[in-house]
C-alpha cells in the first residue's frame, strides 16, 4: 500500500520482495532496461484456493525495479498474464521483458 512515496507492504510482501531481488541477483540480470517494456508473465498457483491473477503483478514489477531488470514499472506499456503449470507448492512466476 503506498504511503506517499513510501510502500508499505506486510511482512511476507516483504520477505517476496527480498527473496525475489535475491534470485534476480543471482541470475545477473542487471539490465536496467529503458524505454517502453512489454512483460509477459505466468504464475504457478500454490494451492487449489480461488485467487485473482491481477493481485499478483505488483510485487515481482517491483522486484525486477529493484532488481535491476529495468528502471521503473511505470516503463511497461503492455503486458500479459496467466495461470500455468500444475498446481504446486511454493508457487512461482515465470517473467519474458521486451523493450518494445
Amino acid at each position: 500500500m503506498p504511503v506517499g512515496k513510501r510502500l508499505i507492504l506486510s511482512p511476507g510482501s516483504r520477505n517476496y520482495l527480498k527473496e525475489a531481488e535475491t534470485s534476480i541477483r543471482q541470475q545477473q540480470v542487471n539490465l536496467k532496461l529503458e524505454g517502453d517494456l512489454y512483460v509477459e508473465m505466468a504464475f504457478v498457483r500454490p494451492d487449489k484456493r480461488r485467487r485473482d491473477l491481477d493481485d499478483y503483478v505488483k510485487l515481482p514489477w517491483d522486484a525486477c525495479t529493484y532488481g535491476g531488470v529495468w528502471l521503473d514499472d511505470s516503463q511497461v506499456v503492455a503486458y500479459k498474464v496467466c495461470w500455468y503449470g500444475e498446481i504446486g507448492k511454493p508457487g512461482g512466476v515465470m517473467m519474458l521483458v521486451k523493450q518494445v
